[in-house]
Formats: C-alpha cells, structure tokens, sequence
C-alpha cells in the first residue's frame, strides 16, 4: 500500500513574481557595463594588480588586441544607452 503524500506547508503561500521593469534592467546593464569597462580600463593601464593582469590575459586571450579597446567600447555603450533612453 503506497503512503500518502503530504501537504507541503508552502503550498499554500503565494508564487513570488519574478518580472523586473525594463526601465530597472537598463539601468543595471548600464551599471555593469561601466564597472566592467572600468575594471578593463584598469587593466589595460596596468593599475588593478594581480587581479587586473588577470584580466587583461584573458581578454588578450578572447580577443588579442581589440581586447584593449573593449573597455572603451563597454563605457561608451553604457553613455548611449542612459542617453537614449528618454524616449
């Protein structure tokens, strides 16, 4: 005879929503892009210690010399995206 299943005490509760405005989730790939740019920008300069020689081999490993303008290329993406969003 097979046993009974029982209740689950967090059956009864709510489902949580997990959908985030897309207002919010421009705002933080903007947030990210810049620490991230700035966090390469660092690198590239020679400035962030053991961590930023880290990554500056990788991304010299991922994309050889273009690898030096990412960093740019992250903040000047975050600019534009905070520019254009007025709309």
């Amino acid at each position: 005879m097979p046993k009974k299943k029982k209740k689950r005490a967090d059956a009864d509760r709510p489902k949580l929503e997990w959908s985030v405005d897309p207002e919010t989730a421009r705002e933080v790939i903007a947030v990210i892009l810049v620490v991230s740019g700035a966090i390469f920008l660092l690198s590239v300069m020679g400035l962030a210690a053991n961590f930023g020689r880290a990554i500056l081999g990788l991304l010299q490993y991922l994309f050889g010399w273009l690898g030096f303008f990412l960093s740019i290329a992250f903040i000047k993406e975050e600019a534009t995206t905070n520019h254009n969003k007025g709309n």
